[in-house]
């Protein structure tokens, strides 16, 4: 995944070769309608699982970069942990759903919570949807926690389990979800709620 040069993501392929098998099957009972229909349907899944190639922005080090596509919808204070703020990124449909590392760091923990697949909507989808969390810890001893939740996905959320990840690289896909970044006392953000941010190009912010 984290070299990936394919510009359609791993995780869509099986779904692309149903759709255009679909394709080739209308074509050849001659179902004009259904030729049709799958191959808009091969179209869509194209888009869904497109694998941009982006240009890497060096940012200095202690730098956290967006992990995903989306909208920083909220920016919120935390009491009474060893984290102070909880930021998070709505991501759609429309974006793209690579998923990327935000630093360079040791994996301290990762855990999948498997469950439900409710709408953001749903105020249940908190507490029960499928989600991931996973603790990084930097170089300088920063750590730094984020949670991936799915809204309303027809497909999981993947991060490819490693011991070490790379700024940037590629690690997971999630479409149609939310992550949250849990960051400690010195962090200093870089970014407001309503903000547009676009993995790995958006800096979040810096550990002081």
């Amino acid at each position: 995944m984290n070299k990936s040069l394919f510009p359609v993501s791993q995780y869509g392929w099986n779904y692309i070769g149903w759709s255009v098998g679909f394709v080739l099957l209308s074509l050849l009972l001659k179902l004009s309608l259904f030729v049709f229909f799958f191959f808009f349907t091969t179209l869509f899944f194209l888009f869904l699982f497109r694998n941009p190639e982006r240009e890497i922005v060096r940012f200095e080090e202690k730098s956290v970069l967006s992990p995903t596509d989306g909208i920083v919808s909220a920016i919120e204070p935390i009491e009474n942990s060893y984290y102070a703020h909880k930021l998070t990124i709505s991501s759609s449909i429309l974006d793209v759903g690579i998923l990327r590392s935000p630093c360079s760091a040791h994996v301290k923990s990762i855990h999948k919570h498997y469950g439900n697949r409710l709408r953001a909507s749903n105020p249940l989808s908190c507490k029960l949807n499928e989600k991931i969390i996973l603790e990084l810890e930097d170089a300088f001893l920063n750590t730094i926690k984020i949670e991936y939740k799915l809204d309303g996905s027809f497909l999981p959320v993947v991060i490819d389990s490693k011991k070490e990840v790379t700024q940037s690289l590629r690690d997971g896909f999630m479409l149609n979800g939310t992550v949250i970044l849990y960051l400690p006392h010195n962090f200093r953000f870089n970014v407001k709620v309503g903000d547009a941010v676009c993995a790995p190009k958006s800096l979040v912010g810096y550990f002081s």
